[in-house]
């Protein structure tokens, strides 16, 4: 695959602060750094890896500034719902993503989704971002695997 714009790093540490649960993937916004457990299947490696991706495409620009803005404020419920939506947004676009390329990610895609949707008409009104994003996410595999 060519060389994503966004390093990638396998950590086998990798952690989030405050957060106690398993951390599969994290893209730190700061860094502009994707980090990846490697101590997972292939499969759930590469699940994971476009989450993670996914994150990059969209925490850009005035989103990006919000968020941070929020961190530095410490506004946690406002933050709490920008990370929500992103969880769905991300998650979202990796099972299309992974269902359109042959993989199914149906049995942890869903619960992870609902763990972070306060009501699922949330679905339809991200429906474009996440039909864009994943158009998008699909170019860059195809491009990618393409440059081999």
């Amino acid at each position: 695959m060519r060389k994503s714009s966004i390093p990638i790093i396998y950590d086998c540490n990798l952690s989030i602060p405050g957060d106690s649960d398993k951390v599969f993937g994290r893209y730190d916004m700061v860094s502009e750094i994707i980090r990846i457990n490697p101590n997972m299947s292939l499969l759930h490696r590469f699940k994971t890896l476009i989450h993670e991706k996914t994150h990059s495409l969209l925490i850009i620009g005035e989103r990006k500034k919000q968020i941070l803005q929020y961190m530095k404020q410490q506004k946690h419920d406002k933050l709490k719902q920008e990370m929500d939506k992103e969880e769905v947004l991300a998650e979202s676009i990796t099972f299309i993503v992974c269902n359109y390329l042959g993989f199914d990610t149906s049995s942890y895609s869903f619960g992870y989704i609902a763990s972070h949707i306060q009501d699922l008409r949330q679905l339809e009104y991200y429906s474009q971002t996440i039909k864009e994003t994943s158009e998008k996410l699909l170019k860059w595999i195809v491009d990618s695997t393409h440059a081999l």
